[in-house]
């Protein structure tokens, strides 16, 4: 009984060492056409159905403060950040974007349920820098 206590105590010790994070660790860097979602207080500020595009870090920051999504290779890189209000429940929300004649055309899809809360969403979508990095917006509401 003994010899099988101390393997289990020694497992979950093993396990326990395994599991332990270090804080030095960093988010993966988000590639290009990845979408991550931006919530808090802080989208009260934008503008609906407007493109915001960050070309670095600091206009993120600038723009979103510390719910800005900084894992970006700003290199090579912009978050386009999106904001709008939906007068349904959201199921989904999805992103595609495409460069287009210098610019970035940037389609987002929002899928609606039958429930009645009026939700404002944010996203943030990473895309490849292009020659004026502005952006054209549409958005659909599916139901």
């Amino acid at each position: 009984m003994k010899s099988l206590f101390r393997v289990i105590f020694i497992m979950s010790l093993v396990v326990g060492f395994m599991s332990c994070k270090s804080d030095d660790d960093e988010p993966a860097l988000l590639g290009a056409g990845e979408m991550v979602q931006i919530d808090g207080d802080v989208i009260k500020g934008l503008e609906d159905a407007t493109p915001y595009v960050c070309t670095n870090a600091a206009e993120a920051r600038a723009l979103l403060g510390n719910a800005a999504p900084l894992n970006v290779d700003f290199s090579k890189n912009v978050i386009i950040i999106v904001k709008d209000t939906a007068l349904k429940g959201i199921d989904d929300i999805s992103a595609t974007v495409t460069p287009s004649d210098g610019e970035h055309d940037v389609k987002v899809t929002v899928t609606l349920n039958y429930t009645d809360p009026v939700i404002p969403w944010c996203i943030g979508i990473v895309a490849p820098k292009t020659g004026d990095n502005t952006a054209c917006l549409t958005i659909d509401y599916l139901l």
